[in-house]
């Protein structure tokens, strides 16, 4: 069986592209050639960005066939493909599948949801890692900031900036710009930028 990567579906193929190029990109083929993780999160990527839910979900099937899907990056990558591609009921299958003790999969289906402005299914998921007792670090906190300004959820911005004290993890910019900007949103400015 041959991948091909290109704008037209051949019989016998599992056609893969990028919607914008008009030739091949890259033909694969399993006797000849192992695609390396790279090649494929980036196609997932491109697959979300695009919004080619068609592609991806090939892409998917490919990579359970392949043993590949419930792999954390693959799992963690497919995830933000299908929130980016708004399938948010396969997105949650997916998350539930990794095992609930690896914080990636948190770290991707909250930025995910933050990410495409769905801020109360973010701050939900947030709750949820929160009662599994998972902390939060420097990669969930700037989404979780992200959304408190959205909502002007001023409270869960002044816990989540203590927790940043506690961790000394005031020194990351995007943790640092991100609390600022809730502040900002949530109407004190000052406390925002005394954060600096």
């Amino acid at each position: 069986m041959c991948l091909l990567l290109s704008r037209y579906q051949f019989k016998g193929t599992l056609a893969f592209f990028r919607p914008h190029h008009k030739l091949p990109i890259l033909i694969i083929s399993r006797r000849s050639f192992r695609s390396s993780s790279e090649t494929y999160f980036h196609l997932i990527e491109t697959y979300g960005r695009d919004r080619a839910l068609q592609q991806g979900k090939k892409l998917h099937a490919h990579l359970i066939i392949n043993g590949l899907a419930r792999l954390t990056h693959f799992a963690s990558k497919l995830i933000s493909f299908y929130v980016e591609t708004r399938q948010l009921s396969d997105a949650r299958k997916l998350f539930d599948k990794i095992p609930e003790s690896n914080i990636r999969r948190w770290i991707v289906l909250i930025g995910a949801y933050s990410r495409r402005g769905l801020i109360q299914e973010a701050l939900s998921v947030f709750s949820e890692m929160q009662k599994q007792g998972l902390g939060a670090n420097k990669f969930v906190i700037p989404s979780v900031l992200k959304c408190c300004g959205h909502v002007y959820d001023v409270q869960t911005g002044r816990i989540l900036h203590s927790v940043i004290l506690k961790y000394s993890i005031e020194s990351d910019v995007y943790v640092i710009s991100s609390l600022i900007d809730m502040y900002s949103k949530c109407g004190e400015v000052e406390k925002g930028t005394a954060s600096v």
